[in-house]
């Protein structure tokens, strides 16, 4: 499309290089990676400085969620990491959480070519339900998320169906998502 911005969207970034870097791979692996625009989403400050002087990449220190305010992260080793909108336990780390379909509200353009990767630790079923406008609207051409756990992996097929996206795992760890828009609709 003409006047199309590349725009690739982490969600929940972590580390920008090295071999576990989801940046790094989607700059090698897909067609076109280095000429697209980066938003590396990242809740955890220790990765902030990583991100200093890379170009093409805008870090954005937030976890994504469908509101504006506080929400809390814990990485116990035994049950998983995941994300919750009330303080659980004393182990629960306090972070700013982003309303991700604002975001996008302010920063693309319905015209712009998108893809965006989702790992935001359990909490993807609530960011999908608060953001189907971002299936309508921005239509991302590819969208890669982490299906470990049971219930994102039962939300993301229904709403993928839903927007028209076909649905491939991954025979990988985290039973990564792969969703590819039906470029028709």
């Amino acid at each position: 499309l003409p006047d199309a911005r590349r725009i690739y969207i982490d969600l929940g970034a972590r580390n920008p290089t090295g071999w576990t870097s989801s940046i790094g791979k989607f700059h090698k692996r897909y067609p076109g990676g280095p000429s697209f625009h980066t938003y590396a989403f990242e809740a955890q400050h220790r990765y902030k400085e990583m991100y200093k002087g890379l170009p093409n990449i805008t870090f954005i220190e937030a976890a994504v969620a469908t509101f504006d305010g506080d929400c809390f992260f814990n990485n116990n080793d035994e049950e998983g990491s995941s994300m919750s909108t009330v303080k659980r336990n004393d182990n629960d780390i306090s972070l700013h959480c982003m309303d991700l379909l604002k975001w996008m509200n302010h920063h693309l353009k319905p015209k712009d070519l998108v893809v965006m990767k989702m790992d935001v630790e359990g909490f993807e079923c609530a960011v999908l339900a608060g953001s189907s406008s971002l299936f309508t609207r921005y239509r991302p051409s590819v969208v890669l998320m982490e299906g470990k756990y049971y219930a994102s992996k039962r939300c993301a097929l229904s709403t993928a169906a839903s927007h028209n996206y076909t649905v491939h795992s991954l025979n990988d760890r985290d039973h990564n998502l792969v969703w590819v828009r039906d470029p028709h609709t």
